[in-house]
């Protein structure tokens, strides 16, 4: 495959690489107050793994690839759970770490950042979008149709 064909893929992959970060602006105001101190964090109990759009933007974007998936199995928490938090970088996480905010985390927007929800679900909207562009083009650049 030429690299030439990979354009349009990347530069959708470049859009969720910024997308993602506008939203982690926004968890980052919240996250010390709320996953810092749940009493159960969604990640010793969500069935997360790092889907194929994952590790597409994950290659197209030249970002960390974790080393194994995030579960050794189905009863097992997340292995990047760390003591303070996720250890992967938050680009190399699965779009449902991002995706996903919690009643309280979405209390805590809607009450300290003005406007902070409607930017919070506008960017979760825009990276779903650019993740279904993206696998599109990356297929069409192989010229295979979805695989969905």
């Amino acid at each position: 495959m030429q690299g030439r064909s990979l354009v349009q893929a990347r530069a959708h992959a470049a859009a969720i690489a910024h997308h993602l970060d506008c939203l982690a602006g926004l968890f980052d105001q919240v996250a010390p107050a709320t996953c810092a101190i749940c009493p159960d964090p969604c990640c010793r109990h969500a069935k997360i793994w790092l889907n194929f759009q994952d590790l597409l933007f994950i290659h197209l974007h030249g970002e960390p690839v974790p080393l194994n998936q995030l579960r050794q199995n189905w009863h097992d928490p997340c292995r990047c759970l760390g003591a303070g938090g996720c250890l992967l970088p938050r680009r190399s996480r699965p779009w449902i770490c991002a995706w996903y905010i919690c009643p309280f985390q979405r209390w805590s927007i809607e009450r300290d950042i003005p406007g902070g929800w409607a930017q919070a679900d506008g960017l979760r909207s825009r990276v779903k979008s650019r993740r279904d562009a993206m696998e599109a083009a990356y297929l069409d650049a192989l010229g295979v149709g979805s695989i969905t």
